[in-house]
């Protein structure tokens, strides 16, 4: 199993698990000489191991470290309400995931501005293809894994709102025959991928290594379809589309863990409006923090809550057994006719919702993109992100407005939230990466706090 390496009183050693008490703080680890130990440290010890904040993303995609220290809320001193509720559940199930005891699901649910709309070059008006490496979820997932956090970036679901082919979005994604968006909405990620072509088949290729894989399909009696899900080193299994409704999922074990991709046939033709909603693996032989990005572009907060079919997000979100959802849901909503009075209620059955079916879980908003419709530049932009920031506060849930970061690309280089400024292709891959950074950030913040009990 593979742990945080670290420095603990001048000694190098692997963290397996840290535990609070109302007393003191136990730290279970294994020494450089491969013994077990246990040190007991005063209550107020916090995890101040080697979880830098001074790295970032460049425009290759690849992770490094820059001589910027650590972004404190200083830095913006005009930002309110930025971390300033406790997240018990996201912290502990850090540590949790860090000493091995369990893993630990990260959502990030929002409209374009999460799905990746500008993070890839050409392929459309929107820069979509090759987006999926550049969007936030994956952004946080490689500054974690550098951050020595066992974070995965093993998953897709939804269609995604794109304009492009899925497999030009996500390089992780090969098909073959013919696929089309299912005629569903309100789902994870947005609609199905489908097929009414018998034999055409759908292979995901995973980040990191994994023996185990869910995938998602809508399951209803008015629905047909078979699929056969196979990989090396796993006997293959099937799912009937037809039956009583749910949320179906069907589950893929391979005896060896790798990065061989798990491929799904059409064994027998989708109907109009059956389909795939998402795929996640997994591995089970260690314990990870999971990043699913379950955004959609073009999506409403109103989409996450308005269907009340039981694969619908409403339901389907709450099946994913989250410890923590980020959400970025504004541009969509205020560019239409949508009320601030609906929108804010609409808001009110989403956390409602979640932290009703979730129990477990903390929920941290993201919002205030300063997107590029007449909109963002009224008033109104101002009354609907303070309206939505004061009823976050009465479910204390954290909130950070992303205006207060501005389009200053030099300053965010700077800080150490991108690199590299002067040859970006375009502004949306920047953003995308410096959101994804102050995200991380925030974990790592987050996971400095000791464990409770």
């Amino acid at each position: 199993m593979d742990f945080v390496q670290t420095t603990l009183d001048g000694e190098s050693v692997k963290i397996i698990n840290i535990t609070g008490s109302e007393k003191n703080t136990s730290i279970a680890y294994v020494d450089s000489s491969n013994n077990l130990k246990v040190k007991i440290k005063p209550v107020d010890w916090s995890l101040s191991q080697s979880l830098s904040t001074s790295a970032s993303v460049d425009d290759s995609g690849s992770v490094y470290t820059t001589s910027a220290g650590s972004v404190v809320l200083s830095d913006y001193p005009t930002i309110a309400g930025n971390l300033v509720f406790d997240t018990p559940n996201l912290r502990n199930a850090i540590y949790d995931t860090i000493g091995g005891v369990s893993s630990c699901t990260m959502l990030f649910d929002g409209d374009s501005h999460t799905a990746g709309v500008g993070c890839g070059l050409g392929g459309s008006v929107n820069n979509l293809s090759g987006a999926e490496p550049y969007i936030i979820s994956s952004i946080v997932e490689k500054l974690l894994k550098a951050n020595g956090v066992p974070a995965i970036n093993n998953s897709i679901f939804g269609t995604k709102g794109i304009d492009v082919a899925l497999s030009a979005y996500d390089p992780r994604i090969k098909q073959t025959g013919t696929w089309v968006q299912g005629a569903h909405s309100g789902l994870l990620g947005a609609n199905t991928w489908k097929s009414t072509v018998a034999g055409s088949t759908m292979e995901f290729a995973p980040t990191n290594i994994w023996n185990e894989c869910n995938v998602y399909y809508l399951k209803d009696t008015g629905l047909s379809g078979v699929l056969t899900l196979s990989a090396a080193n796993a006997t293959s299994v099937s799912a009937n589309l037809n039956g009583s409704a749910t949320f179906g999922i069907a589950t893929l074990t391979k005896s060896v863990v790798d990065t061989s991709p798990v491929k799904i046939t059409v064994t027998s033709a989708m109907s109009t409006f059956g389909g795939i909603n998402g795929i996640v693996c997994k591995d089970t032989t260690k314990t990870n923090l999971n990043m699913i990005n379950i955004a959609a572009g073009g999506a409403k907060i109103a989409d996450k809550i308005s269907s009340a079919a039981t694969y619908a997000s409403l339901f389907a979100i709450n099946k994913l057994s989250a410890c923590c959802v980020f959400v970025d849901m504004l541009h969509n909503d205020i560019a239409t006719t949508t009320s601030l009075s609906a929108w804010l209620a609409d808001w009110t059955k989403y956390i409602v919702n979640l932290k009703t079916n979730t129990p477990n879980v903390d929920i941290i908003v993201y919002t205030g993109f300063p997107g590029f419709t007449s909109a963002f530049y009224t008033a109104n932009l101002d009354l609907w992100v303070n309206s939505l920031s004061a009823l976050l506060a009465t479910y204390s849930i954290n909130f950070f407005d992303w205006r207060y970061f501005g389009i200053d690309w030099a300053k965010l280089q700077s800080l150490g939230y991108i690199n590299n400024n002067a040859d970006w292709n375009h502004g949306g891959k920047r953003w995308s990466v410096a959101k994804g950074s102050k995200v991380a950030r925030d974990i790592v913040d987050i996971a400095k706090v000791r464990k409770q009990n």
